[in-house]
């Protein structure tokens, strides 16, 4: 139930009541993601290029290991009209929102915001695990797209 929680504060909204969210599988379905697209089934990591490195320590430390796409993730990317190609950009370039960062279970999470070519400002949360990066949700803060993810 935190999760869920700490995903509606993340995305800004007002938290009123929160339904029960059964507890998490020990092996959580998710999918890993090659670096031109998200894929709808397991596939192979895709490495964030090294070639932009971040004096951020935290955002580098990301980067430096193989991007994971949640369910969610994949959801709203699909509805707002993100690629992979943004997700990468957004870690490559974006600035990270200390406000906006969890260090509270296995995986910190931690909120990076960039401007894509097109105009498009988003919002992408990583989360930080041993050995991959998650993402966790991405957001078009340029429009609110309608999404009917679980």
């Amino acid at each position: 139930m935190r999760g869920v929680v700490w995903l509606l504060w993340v995305a800004g909204c007002d938290i009123q009541a929160v339904a029960p969210v059964p507890p998490v599988p020990a092996a959580p379905s998710r999918v890993v993601a090659p670096a031109s697209e998200v894929p709808a089934a397991e596939g192979t990591a895709s490495a964030v290029p090294a070639a932009v490195a971040s004096t951020d320590p935290v955002v580098a430390g990301l980067a430096a290991h193989p991007l994971d796409y949640t369910h969610h993730a994949q959801c709203r990317m699909d509805c707002r009209h993100i690629t992979a190609a943004d997700i990468e950009n957004t870690l490559t370039k974006g600035t990270r929102d200390p406000s906006r960062s969890r260090d509270d279970g296995r995986c910190p999470s931690h909120a990076l915001e960039a401007q894509m070519a097109d105009g498009r400002e988003l919002r992408v949360v990583f989360a930080g695990c041993a050995d991959e990066t998650r993402v966790v949700t991405a957001i078009d803060l340029s429009r609110d797209w309608p999404c009917a993810c679980d």
